[in-house]
């Protein structure tokens, strides 16, 4: 049952991407966007 479980866990915690969608989420996070006015009185 253990090892069912952790299978269970690891691919609710894993997401495949492509490689376009890879490269987006680098970039994001090379570079993130400017806050916008939301997310400014959120804080």
């Amino acid at each position: 049952m253990l090892p069912e479980a952790r299978a269970v866990i690891e691919n609710a915690e894993r997401l495949a991407l492509s490689e376009h969608d890879s490269l987006r989420v680098l970039a994001l996070l090379e570079n993130p966007q400017a806050p916008n006015e939301k997310l400014r009185r959120a804080s």
